[in-house]
């Protein structure tokens, strides 16, 4: 007994075939498949704007994830009888945290998962919160590539390249314009 909250953009859902006639059922019956089979890291194979929430009421589990970029981010808070889960914080809380505030106005900085609202968190970019009836987990799920090194002849060549991969980004994000599941 599953039940799935998604806002979704996607370039790709692993081997699916996605197209404008693709149903979101039929992409969410295909996202928990993929969660079934691992639970942990599913996400690795979607690709796109995404947020997902997974209820299980048989186990009494939730998992949620944000897409590596965290352009659909979500917000939680855990009380000790209630989980409250949003796509905008100031549904689960309008009380400022003034402690996060402070030291946002001091270092222009907050923590990953800090917000400017009491108690309320969100899930870092890349992560899969897991949330069990005795125990709350994060799993990194993606981290971006780094183990590559660049090496050109010329400063053209780097150019190229350059034009190549801004080419590439445009025409991916063009994609993801038209492709509203």
């Amino acid at each position: 007994d599953l039940i799935i909250f998604s806002k979704l953009k996607l370039t790709a859902l692993d081997d699916f075939n996605l197209d404008k006639k693709t149903s979101k059922y039929e992409v969410h019956k295909h996202i928990i498949d993929l969660f079934l089979k691992d639970k942990t890291f599913f996400a690795r194979k979607i690709y796109g704007s995404y947020s997902i929430v997974i209820v299980n009421k048989v186990s009494n589990t939730i998992t949620a994830v944000c897409d590596h970029m965290n352009s659909t981010q979500v917000y939680f808070r855990i009380t000790h009888d209630s989980v409250l889960i949003a796509s905008d914080p100031r549904k689960i809380s309008t009380t400022i945290d003034e402690d996060v505030l402070r030291k946002f106005l001091t270092y222009m900085d907050v923590e990953s998962d800090k917000t400017f609202f009491l108690d309320v968190r969100k899930i870092k970019r890349s992560h899969i919160l897991h949330i069990g009836q005795k125990n709350i987990s994060t799993n990194k799920y993606y981290s971006f590539p780094n183990d590559k090194k660049t090496r050109f002849k010329n400063d053209g060549d780097y150019a190229q390249k350059f034009k190549e991969l801004f080419s590439s980004s445009i025409l991916s994000q063009m994609k993801l314009c038209n492709q509203d599941i």
